[in-house]
């Protein structure tokens, strides 16, 4: 596994764990009112995301790997979307809230390849043209502690799980194995549910604008399947209403999944970008 998300990871709870030595309560002056986040038991957030991508995947048969294929550069997979998100929270009382989240992208692309390849035990020759796609599915469901609280703010740990549904395709031209070509669609699909683990910060810089920080992660090997997940996000918002607002942010996403199976798959799977929405809060 490349070490890269492992230590983009702990560099973010470094600059977490300096926002929350900050947490301070401020003084009765410095605060007039209750930032609007801490009062509210229900919180939803509808909108955009606008991202960049980066994918590595291989597609094997028979226990054997197949080609390492960069979707985006060989294959001409969409290297940017804008994606519908939705996030929530229930918060049960001051120190514990349920969060969730959910995504869902197709992408696809058509190119001649530049040299042969192998996906899912087929064999599609250089010059052949190939079309790919490749969809994704996030949900998410999360527990979170608050374990600091003050008039500005809050600051704690979460853990919860992140479902990833990958599902790669190709089709084309083959080779079969007694000569010529036959077109052939292969499909695979890897559903990866992850439990993961991090830290969420929220502040107000002013009761109506609030700064909000969260990261998560996972590094974890269990039979054939092994997997690194981190995700880091900041956003800002603002309640223009009691009950209604609007944000916006920026999110990074790493993911390297191997099930090395009967039928091999692996992912490295990179998305980047900002995202804007607005908030429901009651």
């Amino acid at each position: 596994m490349s070490t890269r998300p492992i230590a983009r990871f702990f560099v973010s709870v470094v600059l977490a764990l300096v926002v929350l030595l900050s947490l301070s309560p401020p003084s009765r002056a410095a605060s007039d009112a209750q930032p609007r986040y801490l009062d509210d038991k229900f919180i939803i957030s509808i909108g955009g995301f606008l991202t960049d991508f980066k994918t590595d995947a291989s597609v094997g048969a028979g226990g054997v790997f197949g080609t390492s294929l960069r979707l985006e550069d060989e294959l001409g997979v969409d290297s940017d979307q804008s994606v519908f998100r939705t996030d929530g929270l229930y918060r049960f009382n001051e120190r514990h809230s349920l969060g969730f989240g959910y995504w869902s992208l197709n992408r696809d692309g058509l190119t001649e390849i530049d040299e042969t390849i192998e996906f899912d035990g087929n064999v599609y020759e250089l010059g052949a043209e190939i079309a790919t796609v490749f969809d994704t599915d996030w949900v998410r469901v999360d527990w979170r502690y608050s374990l600091v609280r003050s008039e500005r703010g809050e600051a704690g740990f979460s853990a919860g799980l992140s479902i990833y549904d990958f599902q790669v395709g190709l089709a084309g031209e083959a080779t079969l194995g007694g000569g010529g070509t036959e077109f052939i669609r292969a499909e695979e699909e890897l559903l990866a549910p992850v439990p993961t683990i991090g830290l969420f910060i929220h502040y107000a810089i002013k009761p109506k604008l609030l700064l909000h920080f969260e990261a998560e992660y996972l590094d974890l090997e269990l039979g054939d399947l092994e997997g690194t997940v981190t995700d880091t996000s900041v956003s800002i918002e603002w309640y223009f209403t009691e009950h209604f607002g609007a944000g916006i942010g920026s999110s990074t996403t790493d993911i390297e999944v191997t099930d090395a199976g009967d039928d091999p798959f692996s992912v490295d799977y990179r998305q980047s970008g900002l995202n804007w929405y607005l908030i429901f809060a009651f």
